[in-house]
């Protein structure tokens, strides 16, 4: 075996170590992101006023913060949302989408443009809603006379379409039946929902004037009020604006329809009753109206309040709802038991007692005169905090021997720890 200097050996090694093949560093495939719809399910039906969730996943094996954006979109509606899922990737929204079979898809890209993408098939369906009308002139039961015009007034909405949008018709028909007659079949709306024309050339009669709204599906909703054409040539004696034989009463110009009613004996209404006062329409009379001969209850102590009469329930309002002369009885802020006190945290508001001219509150028992915050002996205690006798200042909740005993509880002498009910009854030793 031939050695080869030391420096021969050095040599070979800088020699093969200058040929040996070049390292290359091949960078990884960039990976796409994933995409995954959670919900809606597949053949899911929905109607076009509906709210549901768009629920989703994506991830990246770069990490989540590689994914440049996520979009849901639909093949109908275009694109509903992009939006930025959250550390787990998760991506929520909630939509509504016009009727059809869409196809929604989401779909993620990540930074350097590779997509995920998942999509899926719903089914959503159009609601039958009415569009809505409102008459607000001529007024319901309304006279008028037939050289006079009419403006017909109404608001319309439609929670699918702007009321612009909507067909109007305005017509007309006997109220004992008969044939409609069209007034105007093409009143337009503006943009707030308010539409009018008018009515000329009347007839004397009782008619019943119609409004109907049209949507673009073909519903169709619908409003009308009575009124009543009276010839000009019927007078008006009492310049009251009721003509002819609608008012009861044409010497007085007090009395016509719709006057309030008063508690005098007259029927100034025209209804037919007198004294059917009844102004906030709870269906109790005002109790002034002592002459009412109708069925309806006269009980109402307060005409201008829907629901104060008699037996209607007693809120804490500060009022005597069912007329009994007492006010929030039964509450938090009356004195139920007499004892001056409410079971309000703030104020009181009456007691069945006269004589609680003034009124605590606080009360943790207001069924039980002997439970109150008082404390009548000024031991520091009262019944509400479980002082067994307030009119006597050494039976108290103080334990000053600390043996677990009170006066309230037992104890025969709370100076000495050693003496406790249960040998406060034993005689000392002799």
């Amino acid at each position: 075996m031939v050695r080869l200097p030391f420096y021969s050996s050095i040599l070979c090694g800088l020699v093969l170590a200058g040929c040996a093949p070049e390292q290359n560093f091949i960078p990884r495939d960039n990976l796409a992101p994933t995409a995954a719809i959670t919900a809606p399910i597949g053949g899911a039906v929905f109607t076009d006023s509906e709210l549901f969730d768009l629920t989703g996943t994506v991830a990246d094996a770069d990490g989540i913060d590689d994914i440049q954006s996520v979009v849901w979109r639909s093949d109908l509606d275009g694109e509903l949302a992009t939006l930025v899922p959250d550390e787990n990737g998760t991506i929520r929204t909630a939509v509504t989408l016009t009727a059809g079979l869409h196809s929604l898809q989401l779909r993620a890209t990540d930074t350097e443009g590779a997509e995920g993408v998942a999509t899926v098939s719903i089914q959503i369906v159009g609601q039958t809603q009415q569009p809505v009308g409102l008459i607000t002139s001529p007024f319901d039961n309304g006279t008028y006379i037939s050289s006079e015009i009419v403006d017909l007034i109404a608001e319309i909405s439609d929670i699918q379409q702007q009321p612009e949008t909507l067909q109007v018709v305005w017509a007309y028909e006997p109220t004992t039946g008969g044939a409609r007659v069209v007034i105007d079949g093409s009143a337009e709306a503006n943009t707030s929902g308010d539409v009018a024309t008018i009515w000329e050339d009347l007839e004397p009669g009782t008619w019943r004037v119609l409004l109907e709204v049209t949507d673009d599906d073909g519903n169709i909703g619908e409003d009308s009020v009575a009124i009543i054409v009276v010839d000009p040539d019927d007078a008006d004696p009492d310049g009251d604006g009721a003509i002819g034989l609608v008012d009861c009463d044409d010497t007085n110009d007090e009395i016509y329809p719709n006057q309030d009613e008063s508690c005098n004996g007259v029927d100034d209404d025209c209804s037919g009753t007198i004294d059917d006062k009844d102004l906030d329409l709870d269906g109790h009379i005002d109790e002034d109206c002592v002459l009412y001969p109708g069925a309806a209850p006269v009980d109402d102590c307060n005409d201008n309040q829907r629901f104060v009469f008699s037996g209607a329930l007693e809120v804490a309002d500060g009022a005597d709802n069912n007329c009994d002369g007492r006010i929030d009885e039964g509450t938090a802020l009356h004195d139920d038991d007499g004892d001056c006190f409410c079971e309000s945290v703030q104020f009181c508001n009456g007691s069945i007692e006269p004589s609680c001219f003034v009124l605590g509150f606080d009360d943790c028992d207001d069924a039980d005169f002997a439970m109150n915050p008082s404390d009548v002996d000024l031991d520091s205690a009262s019944t509400c905090d479980g002082d067994c006798d307030d009119n006597n200042a050494a039976a108290n909740l103080n334990d000053f021997d600390g043996d677990g005993y009170n006066t309230c509880n037992g104890e025969c002498n709370d100076f000495l720890f050693d003496t406790t009910p249960p040998t406060c009854a034993i005689p000392p030793a002799p």
